[in-house]
């Protein structure tokens, strides 16, 4: 069965069962077994909601990742086994639209299905909205295991990329591979809406390289009709993909299957002063604070030599720059760049850099806890190449990542003896021409995120990327109802 579909029903069907009462639905449609489209028929995105998955968090609620505008007010309605009911909807961040971007009215919501017990176990949710059409989507079961008190976690540490987009700089993915693997995570969330040929090349070859399990999870644009102008568009009208939203997916999907999981950009490393490795800093930090939900790490801008910027081949690629680069003396102050390692069973709602709400810790009426980490005792490194909207101004030499660009070298030529990148690819790579106009728009948007919304769409219509670079999109992954 596929992760999610259409429901096509019969005529003997009897759609009664899917009218819970007090929920207002238009006349029983049934959808032709011959229907190929993938996108909703009329142009007005406020009917419509669509949903990427659903997780059982517990014996009594499924959580699904909803993406709507503010101003659809329609009731989503369920079917889970003998239970019928409305779905609870709640805005992912504290308002609906996001306080730092009015503009965008299409956000994350996140949906409840409530009162369940252990005796409701199907596999599969019905879905449907004023719209009539009826939908499924299968139910991931991410529950705390069976008769374990305190379980043990496939995975020490994992990491969840948010919703990837217009990624060809391939270079900076091995750099990002080798800081990680070495570090010793074991579980990688790839959440993803384009990617260059090259860069998911490069990803297989990690996939078949390294005892780490690599999942790609496709996280599409919004699906529309072909003739949609940009104003009828909700991709016009969502933050980046929502990508506080993705995160939210990645962290219901990692529940006790990772124990830690680090929420960073490709670009971002954490160097944790001393000894420690960071499994061993994460656990002593759980130690000292047993009701910590996440760990923040400060960050401050790193600046590294452009040997990679024009390579020949993956092989060719020079750990040398990370062993002396220049750093900015001070850290951001929080929120700016910080990043968080979290206990995902833990978080409720996330962001990618601010503190949001955790769970309730069982049996209680008290949260889980967000931790700060000292920057003297670890912090994030941000390897960024194009120049951003803040500086904190003095910089120092470094060389904390010497001995462990000497590990990356040589665990990658290991990596070489064993597996091979396509033959037939171009792998040629300079830093496409789009990389810094698509920086320079994303500012512009920003600086305006009170009067625009702050969308990829408007910016890649400017640019025609398509036209510069072979871009993979990944295939239509909302259901809508």
């Amino acid at each position: 069965m596929s992760l999610y579909s259409f429901l096509y029903l019969p005529r003997s069907v009897d759609l009664s069962r899917f009218k819970p009462q007090n929920i207002y639905f238009k006349e029983s449609v049934y959808v032709d077994k011959t229907r190929t489209e993938i996108f909703p028929l009329t142009d007005d995105f406020r009917e419509y909601m669509y949903i990427r998955s659903a997780f059982r968090v517990s014996d009594e609620e499924i959580r699904l990742s909803v993406i709507k505008d503010v101003n659809n007010t329609n009731s989503l309605a369920y079917v889970y086994g003998d239970k019928q009911g409305r779905v609870v909807l709640e805005c992912h961040l504290p308002t609906c639209p996001d306080f730092f971007s009015p503009p965008c009215t299409v956000n994350g919501y996140i949906g409840r299905i409530l009162k369940l017990t252990s005796d409701d176990n199907d596999e599969v949710l019905v879905l449907k909205s004023k719209t009539g059409i009826v939908a499924r989507i299968n139910v991931e079961d991410v529950r705390k295991p069976a008769k374990h008190k305190n379980p043990t976690y496939p995975h020490t540490l994992g990491v969840c990329l948010q919703p990837m987009y217009y990624v060809t700089d391939y270079p900076m993915l091995i750099q990002f591979f080798e800081f990680w693997l070495n570090e010793g995570s074991t579980k990688f969330y790839f959440y993803w809406e384009s990617m260059s040929p090259q860069v998911k090349d490069l990803i297989e070859f990690y996939q078949a390289t390294s005892n780490a399990e690599i999942e790609l999870i496709p996280w599409s644009r919004l699906p529309v009709s072909p003739t949609v102008t940009i104003k009828q568009n909700p991709n016009a009208y969502w933050f980046r993909l929502e990508v506080f939203l993705g995160i939210f997916d990645c962290m219901m999907r990692a529940r006790y299957n990772v124990k830690y999981i680090a929420q960073t950009d490709l670009d971002e490393t954490i160097f944790v002063n001393g000894s420690q490795t960071l499994i061993e800093y994460m656990e002593s930090m759980n130690k000292k604070h047993p009701d910590l939900v996440d760990v923040q790490f400060l960050s401050r801008r790193a600046y590294i030599n452009g040997s990679n910027e024009k390579i020949s081949h993956p092989f060719k690629f020079s750990f040398e720059p990370y062993e002396a680069f220049i750093a900015d003396v001070a850290v951001f102050k929080k929120p700016l760049y910080t990043k968080m390692i979290h206990r995902p069973e833990r978080d409720f709602k996330v962001h990618i850099h601010r503190s949001q709400l955790p769970e309730l810790i069982p049996g209680t009426n008290k949260r889980y806890k967000h931790v700060d980490a000292p920057p003297m005792e670890a912090s994030v490194f941000h390897f960024r190449k194009q120049s951003g909207m803040y500086s904190t101004g003095k910089t120092f030499n470094t060389t904390s990542f010497a001995a462990k660009a000497e590990q990356w070298l040589a665990n990658f030529e290991n990596r070489q003896l064993t597996s091979q990148l396509s033959e037939t690819l171009d792998w040629v790579y300079s830093v496409p021409k789009f990389a810094h106009a698509l920086e320079i728009c994303r500012q512009k948007q920003n600086k305006a995120r009170a009067q625009r919304c702050h969308n990829l769409l408007e910016c890649e219509v400017h640019l025609d990327i398509e036209k510069e670079t072979s871009l993979i999109r990944a295939n239509n992954s909302w259901i809508y109802v």
